[in-house]
């Protein structure tokens, strides 16, 4: 939640700053962050109408599953198509193999692969504990750098790539979904 939190402060750098927080502009509503310091020990943030009338109060966490709930690949495709600029982070993701010559057979032996991705990727990755974070410095690319090497990829990466995409959705809503099952409560017997 801090991730988003920190993403809104990033938005919001170079916009409205007014004594009551900082103002996200909408075409229908406004959204403010950090406009008390309730609201800032709690990583609330308000919806408001263009009037100001508080529409709703949320706090990051609950927003979060909400988001990720109605997350489909057109909207992953809609902020791709509209960033600025990507922020990579090392992550390190460790492969396994088991061996059926060489090393002894069912040896199973595990690779650490280091490799750049979007920080967000990193972050949902880690949570389900797919790669651990293994560097501090964040790095840039410019939407320009993203332009000139997306025309230089063929067909079949874009391909790969949606496919990718669709394939962590689904796993994503899959987890939640299981999640989401109500687990039977052991009873206890009497003596």
């Amino acid at each position: 939640m801090n991730k988003i939190l920190k993403t809104l402060k990033n938005l919001f750098n170079g916009k409205s700053k007014a004594p009551q927080g900082k103002i996200l502009a909408g075409k229908e509503y406004n959204i403010i962050i950090e406009y008390s310091p309730r609201a800032k020990k709690k990583d609330l943030m308000k919806f408001t109408d263009k009037k100001g009338q508080k529409l709703v109060e949320i706090s990051a966490n609950d927003l979060i599953p909400i988001i990720l709930e109605n997350f489909t690949i057109e909207h992953m495709h809609a902020l791709a198509a509209n960033v600025k600029q990507v922020e990579l982070i090392e992550v390190t993701r460790n492969i396994a193999a088991v061996c059926d010559r060489a090393f002894k057979k069912g040896e199973k032996i595990n690779f650490p692969f280091k490799h750049k991705m979007p920080l967000e990727y990193a972050i949902a990755e880690e949570a389900l504990n797919l790669v651990s974070i293994s560097g501090d410095n964040v790095y840039k690319i410019t939407r320009k750098e993203l332009d000139a090497a997306g025309k230089s990829v063929g067909q079949g990466v874009h391909d790969f790539t949606e496919q990718a995409n669709a394939e962590f959705l689904r796993k994503d809503k899959s987890e939640k979904k299981k999640a989401a099952k109500p687990k039977k409560k052991a009873t206890k017997k009497k003596k």
